[in-house]
């Protein structure tokens, strides 16, 4: 595709979602160094992220991943009293950056991926 013809259909496609974005976002930052949020785990290489409506109740939970030490992951949904930590994955696996959700197998239910890292190639 010629480069003018893909600025083109860019201009064209945000011009089209523009008129739909109305809300202003606005940000909160929370910490476990703060206390906002209980640490994921007592490693260092949180690896991937992936954010996302697990339960439907219109808040976005999150994943973390942590490739050197268990658990491998940790989901954190909102309650009335902040967020709370559900362990996923309490052996250590060595998962890598990146993620992805989706149905994959049709049955209703949203589906999260994490992939593991070069020396093992796995998913999970």
């Amino acid at each position: 595709m010629h480069k003018s013809i893909w600025i083109a259909a860019s201009l064209v496609l945000l011009s089209t979602c523009a008129p739909h974005v109305q809300k202003e976002l606005t940000w909160k930052h929370l910490s476990s160094t703060n206390g906002d949020i209980a640490v994921p785990n007592a490693g260092n290489q949180q690896t991937a992220t992936a954010l996302l409506d697990v339960n439907k109740d219109g808040v976005n939970d999150f994943f973390i991943t942590e490739r050197t030490t268990a658990p491998a992951v940790v989901c954190y949904l909102k309650s009335e009293n902040g967020w709370d930590r559900y362990i996923v994955e309490d052996e250590p696996l060595h998962i890598e950056a990146g993620s992805a959700w989706s149905d994959i197998d049709g049955d209703g239910d949203t589906n999260v991926v994490f992939g593991g890292d070069s020396d093992n190639n796995g998913v999970w």
